[in-house]
C-alpha cells in the first residue's frame, strides 16, 4: 500500500513541476541510487534501500523507530504495532514467515515461531490428513 501511495503522490510531484523520474532511476535519470537526503520516490532509488514517506533517501529505522512495513527497518521486521523490532524467536507469536529468525510461522501451531523442522514435519503431516481425507469421501 505504502508503494502504491508513494507512486501516486511522486506522479503528481513529477506532473507539477514538469521534471522526469522514471521507476527505479533517481531523480537526474540514471540508473544509480541516491544518496541520503536526495529525493526519491520508491526504496531503489536510494542507496539505503529506504525512501521515506516524504519522498527522501535516509538510512533504514533502527529498533524501537516507527515503520510501516519490513523493509523500512535495518532488522526487515515491523512488528503488528507498527515498530521496529528484531525477528521473533522460536514459540513467540506471528503472523507470517517473515516474523519469524527460523522464517517459519506455524499457523497450525498457534501462529508460532518455530524450527523449520517442526513445521516440516506438520506440513507432512497436514499433506497426509488432507490425502487421506480425500481418499475416504471418493472411496464412500
Amino acid at each position: 500500500m505504502k508503494l502504491f501511495i508513494a507512486t501516486l503522490i511522486a506522479l503528481v510531484i513529477v506532473g507539477t513541476n514538469g521534471a522526469s523520474h522514471t521507476a527505479g532511476n533517481n531523480t537526474d535519470g540514471n540508473n544509480t541510487a541516491s544518496a541520503n537526503g536526495s529525493t526519491c520516490a520508491l526504496d531503489r532509488d536510494c542507496e539505503s534501500g529506504f525512501c521515506s514517506i516524504d519522498f527522501t533517501c535516509k538510512e533504514k529505522k533502527e529498533i524501537g523507530e516507527s515503520c510501516a512495513q519490513d523493509d523500512d527497518c535495518f532488522t526487515a521486521f515491523c512488528s503488528v504495532d507498527f515498530t521496529c523490532k528484531e525477528k521473533l524467536a522460536i514459540n513467540e507469536t506471528c503472523v507470517e514467515n517473515d516474523d519469524c529468525q527460523s522464517g517459519v510461522c506455524a499457523q497450525l501451531d498457534g501462529f508460532k515461531c518455530v524450527e523449520s523442522s517442526e513445521a516440516l514435519a506438520w506440513n507432512l503431516t497436514c499433506t497426509m490428513l488432507g490425502a487421506i481425507a480425500s481418499f475416504l469421501f471418493i472411496a464412500f
